[in-house]
């Protein structure tokens, strides 16, 4: 295993199998054996590898880390639905409640209702400010993925399949149904 080193100097001409070096060049040869010649040729099949198996582990890394930023993003959109889910029951009350209210509002009461009437109106914010959403029902064709129809009526008022009544109201947090709309569904007149 010997190596002989040759370097060309400015003005001579040296040439190669593979290189040429004229005039004003300045060029570094080294003689390698066939042992070293296999060497590096190994030597930068694992600098490949090593690369190849560095760009995975990186791609892996940058999939995991979207996946945990999506999954802690769906954590904190998704973490109020309970409390929501908790809170309707009481939404649909204080809505009944006032509607009985409303039927009893003298000039004496006025006042008391109307500060009730403001109470629900901020209720109401609260929920669109938190992207809490109605399901529209009255008039939109029936969809189980948002209604939950308790029963059908013979009418001609609406076509067949739609809803025509609203018997508790549906709510969407975000996109993601938390309570579905219970309704009455239009059935075609029998002929």
């Amino acid at each position: 295993m010997t190596k002989k080193k040759n370097i060309a100097k400015k003005g001579e001409n040296v040439t190669d199998d593979k290189k040429t070096v004229s005039q004003g060049q300045e060029s570094n040869f080294v003689e390698i054996s066939a042992d070293e010649l296999q060497q590096l040729k190994d030597d930068q099949a694992k600098s490949k590898e090593y690369f190849d198996q560095m760009l995975r582990i990186q791609a892996e890394f940058d999939n995991y880390r979207k996946r945990v930023t999506k999954e802690k993003a769906d954590l904190q959109k998704f973490a109020t639905e309970g409390i929501f889910s908790e809170i309707l029951p009481i939404l649909d009350n204080f809505e009944r409640s006032l509607t009985v209210l409303e039927e009893h509002v003298s000039d004496e009461n006025r006042k008391f209702f109307e500060g009730v009437e403001l109470i629900y109106r901020q209720f109401n914010q609260f929920m669109e400010k938190n992207k809490v959403e109605i399901v529209k029902t009255v008039g939109e064709p029936f969809d189980p993925c948002y209604h939950n129809a308790v029963q059908q009526v013979v009418t001609d008022e609406y076509p067949e399949n739609t809803v025509v009544e609203e018997l508790s109201k549906g709510y969407i947090l975000d996109g993601k149904l938390i309570r579905a709309a219970t309704v009455i569904v239009s059935k075609a007149l029998d002929e």
